[in-house]
């Protein structure tokens, strides 16, 4: 790449949108710089490509292996909800429905036969098998069924051989309201659900092995927002000249069934992420496939999965009406090829085009590292994640500002980054209070911020010392002036106008910008 064409490159950076800057910390994980500022040009050797993408065809193994199985289980899942569910899911009404028509008949029936009970265990059978073949593994419901059914077929035989009609009947009736509360929409909601899905797609998409009986696992305080999108390719034979595009597009978001469903909160007016706007790093005006268009290469692609993970522990209704924006949250676009070769040959068009790939910078996620790329979007540059393995090409988390310079000051949408440092009072080692100037990522949870007068606050946090006037016009909808006192919060990036404040950072100041994709099944560990 020309020396001219980088440092257009970098000096793009500067003009975009504060909403795409990304500004996050760096607290807790590990970045690799460069000892040089400048932009290393890729060698003939490895053509830029580092340690991104697997040696050929072959299974692959360790860490790199490990994140290839649970992305295909990840995609395979979602591919499911796209592209089957609803079909199995007609099976399995169509099952309940044969079932109660049947039951139905037999209670108006004087008398019971044999083949009166042998229809009644094909019925029952016919059900089990409607889930075995189509809910099951996807949802947990058959054995439940099996049971009942096994305990209902049971008592209607006994009933029916000592001819005791009223209790055969109040069991053929119990059976019946069964299937029928099966059948219904509260059920399907809350056991069967297509949006929001609450299976095993969302122990799939966390980190780790998720442990959904323990209230305090992480799982619980993410949701997963996602839009699949199969091939659209032509299909049929041309007529009038045209021939006809096929594809499938579902939206849904996932979450644990033990998770606080936000989108009940009136105040929540959004479309999940994965379609509008999305992440708090970018304007509305951006949908998620316009933000990741210059890295999409359809061309034997089998494969689409867009993804939004979300930290919402700390959602508390908020003003701001569309909820993505009230959470810590970062994109990831995958795209499946038919096999490995495709995938790399995605991946060196991209690299010969618009990505310039820099594999000194990376971050770690668990045991694999991901490089940083840039690319251009509406002529300014967008830094990103990138990995290709297998049949996946992935980019994660795009913005304008780069990996190493990223910190999280503050939660509130659309807030730019003014300052760089913060004066900090911290015990020295005679115990004795010492305000240091520090820069903004390495601010903790446990100092205290000093804000004078004129100065920008530098994070998000309460108040313990003081009182003064702050201007909170920088926030999008905040006040000109507010009056600052003890236990009142304070945004990063307004500013204090009266009086010295001294405040004490909120938890998630300390926290890693990575930390929705540290909830994700990117970050692999131990393999």
């Amino acid at each position: 790449m020309p020396a001219e064409r980088r440092d257009v490159l970098r000096l793009g950076g500067v003009s975009l949108v504060g909403a795409l800057s990304g500004c996050l910390s760096t607290e807790g994980v590990y970045i690799n710089r460069p000892s040089d500022e400048s932009t290393p040009e890729p060698t003939p050797e490895d053509d830029g490509n580092g340690a991104d993408g697997d040696d050929g065809p072959d299974p692959l193994e360790g860490p790199i292996g490990s994140l290839a199985e649970a992305t295909r289980r990840v995609v395979d899942e979602a591919a499911w909800f796209g592209t089957t569910y609803d079909d199995v899911y007609d099976d399995y009404t169509n099952a309940l429905d044969r079932a109660v028509e049947t039951i139905l008949q037999l209670e108006n029936m004087t008398a019971i036969s044999e083949s009166d009970l042998e229809r009644l265990e094909d019925v029952t059978t016919y059900v089990e098998e409607a889930i075995e073949t189509g809910l099951e593994p996807h949802f947990e419901l058959a054995s439940r069924v099996r049971s009942y059914n096994d305990r209902a077929i049971e008592r209607v035989e006994r009933f029916g051989e000592r001819g005791d009609r009223p209790a055969l009947n109040d069991e053929l009736e119990s059976l019946r309201e069964y299937y029928e509360r099966l059948r219904g929409l509260f059920f399907r909601q809350e056991n069967l659900s297509k949006d929001p899905i609450r299976n095993r797609l969302v122990e799939f998409m966390a980190a780790g092995d998720p442990d959904r009986e323990d209230e305090d696992d992480p799982v619980h305080d993410t949701l997963f927002e996602f839009r699949y999108l199969s091939p659209i390719r032509y299909v049929g034979e041309m007529r009038y000249g045209i021939r006809y595009l096929r594809g499938v597009r579902f939206r849904a978001r996932a979450h644990t069934e033990f998770a606080v469903e936000d989108r009940d909160d009136p105040e929540l007016l959004g479309d999940p992420a994965a379609s509008p706007a999305g992440s708090t790093r970018w304007e509305p005006t951006y949908t998620f496939s316009e933000r990741f268009e210059p890295v999409a290469v359809p061309e034997d692609r089998r494969d689409e999965l867009e993804v939004v993970v979300n930290d919402w522990a700390d959602y508390d209704g908020g003003p701001l009406g569309v909820y993505t924006e009230q959470f810590v949250s970062w994109p990831i676009y995958v795209q499946r090829y038919d096999d490995f070769e495709a995938a790399a040959a995605a991946r060196d068009s991209l690299l010969d085009g618009p990505v310039f790939l820099e594999p000194d910078r990376t971050v770690e996620l668990g045991d694999l590292e991901w490089q940083q790329a840039r690319y251009r979007l509406d002529g300014e540059v967008v830094y990103a994640l990138f990995k290709q393995f297998g049949e996946f090409v992935i980019v994660v988390a795009p913005a304008r500002t780069p990996i190493e310079d990223r910190y999280v000051p503050s939660r509130n949408p659309g807030i730019r980054r003014q300052v760089t440092e913060a004066v900090v009072i911290r015990d020295d080692d005679d115990g004795d209070e010492e305000p240091l100037r520090i820069p903004i990522e390495d601010v903790e949870a446990d100092d205290t911020v000093r804000i004078r007068p004129g100065e920008v606050i530098p994070v998000d946090g309460t108040v313990t010392d003081g009182e003064s006037v702050v201007d909170e016009s920088s926030i999008p909808g905040g006040s000109a002036t507010a009056e600052k006192e003890p236990d009142d919060e304070v945004v990063g990036s307004t500013h204090n106008l009266e009086s010295v404040l001294f405040v004490e950072p909120s938890d998630y100041v300390e926290e890693s910008w990575t930390l929705p994709l540290e909830r994700s099944w990117l970050r692999v560990e131990g393999s």
